[in-house]
């Protein structure tokens, strides 16, 4: 049986989210992590700058960074710049 889209994605944004934790050093709280995986709707960029504003960084002052994790969001989510939940 094939899980609820919704789930899917919520899932795949706790991958996302985890992989950022592990491999890049964005260990978000709790409460924002799960505000982030039940957000409706997230593209590449106001991902990254949520994940930035939970970490008191500014993404204009680590570009590389900023684009990688971008990257990242691209890859998981394929081509479809925004995903939307619900």
């Amino acid at each position: 049986m094939e899980s609820d889209p919704l789930e899917q994605v919520q899932r795949q944004l706790g991958f996302l989210l985890k992989d950022l934790c592990v491999e890049m050093g964005f260990c978000l709280p709790p409460d924002d992590w799960t505000r982030i995986v039940a957000t409706e709707m997230w593209d590449a960029d106001a991902f990254v700058a949520e994940v930035f504003r939970c970490e008191k960084l500014n993404p204009d002052e680590f570009r590389q960074l900023r684009r990688q994790v971008g990257e990242r969001f691209e890859n998981c989510f394929g081509e479809a710049t925004w995903i939307q939940l619900g």
